[in-house]
């Protein structure tokens, strides 16, 4: 009976052993060699600069340094003691069953800001420096809230599923196209004075004074805290000039293991 107990005791260890080796042997096929670089963006009007980046789970990269034309920028806590390599600073955004999204925020001061507007004026190219070895280059976004005089705010609501904006027209004009131009979201209502208005435009809709407009979005996912959308209303103001004005709101939706999958597909393509 003992020899009978003792077989079964191995053929389970024997079991328990292959198991464990084809889940270290899938994890491993599963790994990153490197970090992929989803977003990198100068957000001026909150003097600060955002990175987000898909890594391994269980051992994932930190950025040590984003170097623009040779100056360097560290995310905090570095800013206060960079030569500290002991530090660590990781801003996981989201984890999924092998990856995590990790969105570390640089925030400026305003000599910091200044030097970094100063930069921008001649490249946007900036390389992240991670604490693997590796470098990426990125093209920076440059991301900076503009007033709209000719829309007065009423409200805003949102959550993980979207959001709504109300604004009142304070002049007339005429609305010549709705672009959706950055931002994983989709538009799922506008209206003129509550009449929904199809998109796209099949000809001009003339608005007026004080009329209300309402702009509902569908979020789909937000690459790192704070991420935001853009739309443009093309428009023809009071004057006959044809100008754009900046419709922003902030994505609160999150990216689902899938879009990070695809995301990782697309790189081992490349």
């Amino acid at each position: 009976m003992k020899g009978n107990h003792m077989k079964k005791l191995l053929i389970v260890l024997a079991l328990l052993g292959i198991f464990q080796i084809g889940s270290t042997l899938y994890y491993e096929s599963k790994k990153l060699n490197e970090p992929i670089v989803i977003a990198s963006v100068v957000d001026l009007t909150n003097a600060r600069m955002d990175v987000s980046y898909i890594t391994n789970r269980l051992t994932p990269a930190e950025v040590q340094i984003i170097e623009i034309s040779g100056v360097h920028y560290y995310p905090q806590p570095h800013e206060m003691n960079p030569f500290d390599t002991e530090q660590k600073f990781l801003e996981t955004f989201a984890n999924y069953t092998y990856y995590s999204i990790v969105s570390p925020s640089i925030q400026l001061d305003s000599e910091r800001l200044d030097e970094l507007n100063y930069l921008l004026q001649s490249t946007r190219e900036a390389t992240i420096h991670f604490n693997n070895g590796f470098t990426q280059q990125v093209t920076l976004d440059i991301h900076e809230a503009k007033e709209v005089p000719q829309l007065e705010f009423v409200s805003s609501v949102g959550n993980t599923e979207g959001s709504q904006q109300v604004m009142k027209a304070a002049e007339p004009m005429k609305l010549r196209a709705v672009e959706h131009v950055k931002g994983a979201i989709s538009i799922s209502y506008f209206a003129v004075k509550g009449t929904e208005l199809t998109l796209p435009l099949q000809k001009p809709v003339e608005i007026n004074g004080n009329d209300e407009l309402q702009l509902n979005v569908t979020d789909l996912f937000a690459r790192f805290p704070g991420d935001d959308y853009l739309i443009h209303l093309h428009v023809t103001d009071k004057n006959g000039s044809e100008i754009v004005l900046p419709l922003t709101n902030t994505i609160n939706g999150m990216p689902s293991e899938q879009w990070v999958e695809q995301k990782i597909e697309e790189r081992e393509k490349q």
